[in-house]
């Protein structure tokens, strides 16, 4: 990583990135996330999506939480290619999840939210609160709002849920961890 992003010294991203293939061959989990993702997104090495694909499982498999969170994303959207496989994205979000990777809790929950019926707003409800419960008080705040828009609002409200989500989640990687009145005026 020192090498690649010029940390100490003169950045050099070929380097950095025979570096992390060496990893890959002495069997690093780390180097197989990072190289799996740069071929998966042709960044650095060539897009080969199947090569990518294969580093990201055996990193996920080693139990690497942002492999399983990746890879999650990957056959939920159907990104770089990929068909979507609802079973894989869950196991793979749940397996980040039981590791503590609230983002994966928060993709969770707007999956079964996003399923529109009581059971999946149900579910939803449960990964938000699993999500809350892993970060600072001030995330908690909005995710509590979103629970609150989701139980009183059924399927109209879920839009309204997402957006506060998105808002919530916008500042809170920002560094700005609250939310303001004017962002729940629709809860009332």
């Amino acid at each position: 990583m020192l090498t690649y992003n010029g940390v100490g010294v003169e950045p050099d991203k070929d380097k950095g990135v025979e570096y992390w293939k060496k990893g890959v061959e002495l069997g690093q989990i780390g180097c197989m996330y990072i190289i799996g993702g740069l071929y998966m997104e042709g960044t650095d090495l060539p897009k080969d999506v199947d090569q990518g694909l294969y580093l990201l499982e055996k990193a996920a498999a080693n139990g690497m939480p942002d492999a399983h969170n990746y890879l999650g994303k990957v056959y939920l959207q159907g990104l770089h290619g990929v068909p979507k496989d609802e079973t894989k994205a869950l196991q793979h979000l749940k397996s980040a999840a039981d590791t503590g990777d609230t983002q994966a809790m928060i993709l969770l929950g707007d999956y079964y939210g996003g399923l529109n019926t009581d059971e999946g707003f149900a579910e939803a409800v449960r990964w938000y609160e699993k999500a809350a419960d892993s970060v600072p008080y001030a995330m908690r705040q909005a995710i509590a709002a979103s629970q609150i828009v989701a139980i009183g609002g059924g399927v109209e409200g879920w839009e309204k849920v997402e957006a506060l989500s998105k808002t919530a989640i916008d500042r809170f990687q920002r560094g700005r961890f609250e939310l303001r009145d004017e962002d729940l005026e629709f809860a009332n």
